[in-house]
């Protein structure tokens, strides 16, 4: 099925690269079912994470139409706010707008408090508008914890040493969210901080679907929204970049577990997580967005 993108975004020429069939929103009839969905991308490197989300959405077995949104409340470097004008759209664009489901990344402010965050008011203000606007958010990674923290008060806490490497899961309970995944499964995680388990268990209107003995919390689940505590749109080699930066810039950084062969960063990685993450994207598309 297509992805339904806006005419010039860098990444389409990537996507059909790889055989994804992509049309511009400008030339699309809409003949066909369609879902909306709008990602908020609050992750430094944009083009990237698009790609990562696109390449799961594109197994859903409908069209998609995205519109990629940005935080207003901070500006970041001269040529990311060029792009983001072009190519993305704020709260205000979309403030009418109704959309089957909204995405909302990770970002790199987990140590600080969600308070200290320039623009956590507006991330507020966004969760908000989806409760309105859309019939389910996916969070991932931090916007988990600050979807959780904003909604029911839970926690995040600090780890001694980073998360970080791809770890092996259990299903917890049964949730449309995890339909046809292995009893057991890999994910990767990479965060400084974390969740107790207990805040979550002691909710009743939340439901622990998948943890890790190792990581953690994974999926949780509310009657509409999803929250992913770890990275399962990650490509193959984005823990290795991220290690990798960290070395050269004489960060402390342990290897990513279960990731490289015999524990060796010159080996190529092994993608464990790939079936998981697009049954997870397709599960909440096929049963959260009708």
């Amino acid at each position: 099925m297509s992805l339904i993108l806006t005419r010039g975004l860098p990444v389409i020429d990537k996507l059909i690269e790889e055989g994804i069939d992509v049309i511009c929103t400008e030339d699309y009839k809409y003949k066909n079912k369609y879902k909306k969905i709008a990602i908020l991308n609050l992750m430094p490197i944009k083009i990237d994470t698009e790609l990562d989300l696109l390449k799961r959405l594109h197994k859903s077995g409908v069209d998609l139409l995205i519109d990629f949104i940005i935080i207003s409340t901070r500006k970041s470097r001269r040529t990311c706010n060029e792009y983001t004008s072009k190519f993305y759209k704020t709260l205000n664009d979309i403030i009418e707008t109704n959309y089957d489901g909204l995405i909302i990344t990770g970002a790199p402010v987990e140590q600080m408090e969600f308070e200290e965050v320039d623009y956590w008011e507006e991330l507020k203000d966004i969760i908000d508008y989806s409760k309105v606007n859309s019939k389910s958010t996916l969070y991932i990674c931090w916007a988990a914890q600050a979807g959780l923290y904003k909604d029911y008060n839970i926690e995040k806490y600090p780890l001694n040493k980073k998360c970080f490497g791809v770890f092996e899961h259990k299903i917890n309970k049964n949730s449309k969210i995890v339909n046809n995944f292995d009893g057991v499964f890999y994910a990767p995680h990479s965060r400084h901080t974390t969740i107790d388990i207990n805040d979550i268990k002691n909710n009743s209107e939340l439901n622990l679907v998948s943890y890790s003995d190792e990581a953690g919390a994974y999926i949780i689940t509310n009657t509409r929204d999803i929250y992913v505590m770890g990275h399962s749109e990650y490509a193959k080699d984005t823990l290795d970049k991220e290690y990798k930066r960290d070395v050269e810039k004489n960060i402390k950084i342990e290897i990513p577990i279960n990731y490289y062969p015999d524990d060796d960063p010159s080996n190529d990685p092994v993608i464990r997580w790939k079936e998981h993450s697009e049954l997870l994207f397709k599960n909440w598309i096929e049963n959260y967005l009708i």
